[in-house]
């Protein structure tokens, strides 16, 4: 997923997140901007414990091995938050909303919307980090696979930087001593030789190679080992590498 593409579903979901106040509203009396105000408070504070947690707690701490601190700021952050919060909206109530009374809630009551908001706060904490961990993962992973990658064609390079110059002249040395002669068979072997060459130059830089080019007889060396023998004697044993 690219840079925009986060931006724009992170903004499509807080946009989600801060008009849902609306939703608990009473629409027969329309709603002001003090009221939504007031409502926004709590997904503004989810935000706040995403981000925090999303972009400096778990990468500079959770990440990085030091937990003690993650955990201890994102409880004092996530309860600090919380109570902020529960007394904001009560404060707000009590400041926009006069045409009608509110009682004192019991403390009961007062204790568990607490809870409730910290809980909120402690979601949106665990989702930042997850997101974060899955992302840190998904990128390592695509490191590790392109490295071995890397690794791979850089030994099959390697092995054919190797083995193809040696390959080369011991079969031109073959074919030399067999012009001398049988002509027809030096010419069936630089045909196959070069087959064979230009299957190695060409479909060996394709991703993908079909098995009828792969087991067919463009990819078999010249025969030559088979006469051998015979161009030892008929060149007075000399060597043919």
């Amino acid at each position: 997923m690219n840079r925009k593409t986060t931006i724009l579903l992170h903004s499509a979901i807080w946009l989600v997140l801060f008009l849902s106040p609306l939703s608990f509203m009473n629409h027969g009396n329309g709603v002001t901007l003090p009221q939504f105000l007031m409502m926004s408070v709590a997904p503004l504070a989810t935000m706040i414990v995403f981000y925090a947690d999303y972009l400096w707690l778990t990468p500079h701490y959770f990440i990085a091995g030091n937990k003690r601190i993650y955990w201890l700021a994102n409880v004092v952050m996530v309860i600090g938050i919380g109570l902020a919060m529960h007394y904001w909206m009560t404060f707000t109530h009590n400041l926009f909303e006069t045409d009608r009374p509110h009682p004192t809630p019991s403390a009961i009551a007062t204790l568990s919307f607490i809870i409730r908001d910290i809980f909120q706060l402690a979601i949106a904490a665990a989702i930042a980090t997850t997101i974060q961990l899955a992302m840190r993962w998904q990128h390592s992973e695509e490191a590790r696979l392109e490295a071995e990658a890397a690794r791979t064609e850089a030994e099959l390079r390697n092995l054919h930087s190797q083995i193809n110059p040696h390959f080369l002249l011991n079969t031109l040395n073959n074919i030399y001593a067999l012009t001398a002669f049988d002509t027809e068979r030096a010419q069936t072997a630089i045909d196959q030789l070069s087959k064979m060459l230009r299957h190695m130059l060409y479909d060996y830089q394709q991703e993908t190679v079909s098995l009828e080019t792969e087991t067919g007889g463009a990819t078999a060396p010249p025969r030559l080992h088979a006469h051998s023998p015979q161009l030892h004697r008929e060149h007075g044993g000399s060597k043919c590498h």
